[in-house]
């Protein structure tokens, strides 16, 4: 079928098929060479391109590991849409390569660029591999970078990355005076107390980097939501409001956290909320702990502030 006898939407099908199927590069060669823009031989004809970048092909080879594929697609003037670069991050975690990101790189995506409305920059999903993030710091990835929803790399990195890649992005310029990292360190290492199996993050690495962060000077009662817009709801926000450091060690169940928290100086009268442990009531440490059930951090907390009230 020629161009002149098949509908831009039929093109567009039939290209969607042939991403989907995994096709040879010539088959796609000659698909392409039928929808030319006869004024730049370079790019496809505008009205094509346009369907044709609402259709998944592109996103398709992505998901193939298809290089040959992406470096022909790139220059006609596919478009590099969030859903690509989500299938691209994907696919370079999965097999360690940077191929295909980097042609994204080279093509048109900043790589300080929100993956989306509620995830920072690519280096945020790549965070559990020394390799990757050394990579893309050497492309100009910030560590300070954010989403427009407020989400953080250094968040990300806190909650999931080994302390050898936090230490890197500090070494890198990561701010971590006047964040709130604690929380989102706490809250992953609380979350991981309660998770079992491949899913379970690296609870150990969570201690160290709460440990790191302490020394590093991190703010120790800021809140989880602190640095998220309060118009965008994100269902993180939801789930974990305006709980502190100390509070997720409390819901964790993590005394000798509980201790340590104290030791450095957070508050026990500070209220927080969340969907996860507190129904969206506002609730101090003490009563947080008796309504998790944790009698014995309760008992703790109130004679650590009755003995820090004491002459």
């Amino acid at each position: 079928m020629s161009a002149s006898t098949e509908t831009v939407e039929e093109a567009a099908t039939y290209l969607a098929r042939l991403g989907y199927e995994n096709k040879p590069i010539s088959e796609f060669q000659s698909f392409f060479a039928r929808w030319k823009d006869p004024l730049n031989a370079s790019r496809l004809r505008p009205d094509a391109l346009k369907e044709f970048n609402e259709g998944p092909a592109l996103r398709d080879v992505v998901e193939n590991n298809r290089d040959d594929l992406v470096q022909l697609m790139l220059p006609l003037g596919f478009e590099i849409s969030n859903s690509v670069m989500s299938a691209s991050l994907r696919q370079t975690r999965e097999t360690r390569r940077t191929e295909i990101l980097d042609k994204l790189f080279d093509n048109g995506w900043d790589i300080n660029r929100p993956v989306n409305d509620n995830c920072p920059p690519a280096i945020s999903l790549l965070l559990e591999h020394v390799d990757l993030v050394k990579h893309c710091l050497s492309l100009g990835a910030s560590p300070n970078a954010n989403s427009p929803s407020g989400h953080t790399v250094m968040q990300r990195a806190v909650a999931y990355a080994p302390l050898e890649v936090t230490k890197l992005l500090v070494a890198h310029g990561a701010t971590i005076e006047g964040t709130n990292l604690l929380a989102h360190a706490a809250c992953a290492c609380a979350q991981a107390e309660a998770t079992t199996g491949s899913q379970r993050p690296h609870f150990e690495d969570r201690r160290e980097t709460i440990h790191y962060l302490l020394d590093q000077g991190a703010p120790i009662d800021a809140d989880y939501s602190a640095t998220l817009d309060a118009n965008m709801q994100t269902g993180d926000g939801i789930l974990f409001g305006t709980m502190t450091a100390l509070h997720f060690a409390i819901a964790g169940n993590q005394a000798d956290l509980v201790q340590l928290l104290l030791e450095r100086g957070a508050r026990t009268d500070l209220k927080g909320w969340s969907a996860w442990k507190t129904e969206g009531q506002q609730v101090n440490s003490v009563e947080l702990a008796r309504m998790c059930g944790f009698e014995d951090i309760a008992v703790m907390i109130e004679d650590w502030a009755t003995t820090r009230a004491c002459p």
